[in-house]
Parts: structure tokens; sequence; C-alpha cells
């Protein structure tokens, strides 16, 4: 068994190999999906949790696993002949939770349904679901961020996604929308409430994980506007404006953090 495994994945890895080194690429080069990266460590980690539970469990040969291999390998012929990036990526998380089931069988794959899971967020989001979803957004934040800095006596006037001030505009543009701290703190959120052993705490780490990401992006956003109004419209660009986004995530993930611990995560055996 393990030696069939072992070719199984060295074959999937030659078949694959494009999407991989296209992932890879994409991955550093935008940021908007750089977080696919950690994926796989992730993965491997939340495997690692389970090690107690998976190590009694016998490994069988399901054929369900087989129809999933020969599924996936369909949709990567399809996206390969048609160019479509989307379901070349699709087809690999497919084929490789295919290769498992085959390998491992059905109770192995029922306790890693989660780890599963998250493999999915690997897959870059589709640029139409990005622009979809970036564009209300960018007006929500823009707009809450203009009633905050009128509440402190900033002079600021809204037009879509700009804030002119005295000394100069401001553009929250797609990539200061919030969707790719949004997706990275849904992801987090999954996460700590996989890891948490209290049902009551694993809803409410989820459901607060949108709005502590929407309430960054606007404090980061607002913050930014009250620099430009009594300092300089230059902290918008260079170095300071990326520190700023470093410290608005971590600081929201330290919120988040302290929730998962606050709501007795930390009793959780892993």
């Amino acid at each position: 068994m393990p030696i069939f495994f072992i070719i199984s994945l060295i074959l999937f890895t030659i078949i694959f190999h494009p999407v991989f080194l296209q992932l890879y690429k994409l991955y550093l080069s935008n940021p908007d999906n750089s977080h696919g990266i950690l994926i796989p460590f992730v993965f491997l980690y939340l495997i690692w949790t389970k090690k107690n539970e998976l190590k009694h469990i016998h490994f069988e040969t399901s054929f369900i696993g087989l129809i999933i291999i020969i599924l996936g390998l369909f949709l990567y012929f399809l996206g390969f002949k048609g160019h479509i990036a989307f379901v070349e990526n699709f087809s690999l998380i497919i084929t490789f939770i295919g290769l498992l089931w085959y390998h491992m069988g059905t109770k192995f794959i029922k306790k890693i349904i989660f780890p599963l899971f998250i493999l999915f967020f690997m897959i870059p989001i589709p640029l139409s679901l990005t622009e979809f979803f970036s564009f209300p957004l960018k007006l929500l934040t823009t707009e809450i961020s203009e009633t905050i800095l009128k509440f402190f006596s900033i002079p600021v006037f809204r037009e879509g996604n700009l804030l002119y001030f005295p000394n100069g505009p401001i553009e929250v543009a797609k990539a200061c929308s919030g969707l790719r701290s949004l997706v990275s703190f849904i992801l987090l959120s999954l996460i700590f409430a996989y890891l948490s052993k209290n049902k009551k705490a694993r809803l409410i780490i989820i459901l607060i994980a949108i709005p502590i990401a929407i309430f960054a992006n606007i404090f980061r956003v607002t913050l930014t506007g009250s620099l430009i109004y009594f300092i300089s419209p230059k902290v918008v660009n260079g170095f300071f404006h990326q520190l700023l986004g470093i410290f608005t995530f971590i600081f929201s993930f330290s919120l988040m953090f302290i929730l998962y611990l606050k709501l007795g995560a930390q009793k959780n055996e892993n």
C-alpha cells in the first residue's frame, strides 16, 4: 500500500506539475492570493493534530476514490483544453482527494474532511468574483471612513471610492477593498473554530471573522486619511503605507486570537 501510494503521488506530481508552477508564480506575484502558499503546511498541521485518531484506522482501498480520481483528471483535461485556470486548479484538489480516498479508505477521509476542505483555499479567486466582491467593499469602506473622519471634525468629501482632503485625495483601490484580509480572516476563523472543542465558541469565532476584517480595513483607511490631513499625502505611498497594512493585520489577528483564547479554546488538547 505505501509503495503504490508513493508511486501514485509521484505520477500525480508529474501530471499536475504545470498547475503547481502556475499556482506558485501566482502566489508570489499576486498579494490577493499569497495565502495560498501556506495552505499545504496548514493542511499537514491539521492532519498532525489528528494523529492519535488516524493511527488506529485500518487503511483500505476505496473505489469511490478511483471515481473521484477519474473525475479530477477529466476536469483537468477540460481545463487544459479550454485554458481555464480555475478548472485546472480545482481538478488538482479533487484528484488529490481522490488519491487519498482510494489508498486510505472512507474512514480515513471522514476523519480529515476539514483539512481537505481547507485545501480549496489554495485555489485563487476568479477575477470576476474578485471584482464583484471588491467593488461593494470599497464603497462600504469609503462611506464609513468618511463618516468617522467627519465625526472627528476632519474636512473630507467623498466621491465614489475617493476621499478628498484639503491637502490631497485618497483612493480606496481594489487592493484596499479589504477582500484580501476578508479571505484570510475567514480562513483563520475556520481553523480556530476547528481547533476549538467548544461548539458555541466555534460559531462565534466564525461569525465574528467578517466584521473584524471589515472593521480592520475601515480603521486602516480612516487612519490613513487622518495622517494625510494632519501630516502629508505622502503617507499613502511607499514603505509607511505597507507598514500600516501589516500593523492593521497583526492587530486584527491579535483580536481574533484573544477571542479564541477567551472562549475556552485553550482547553483544546491539540
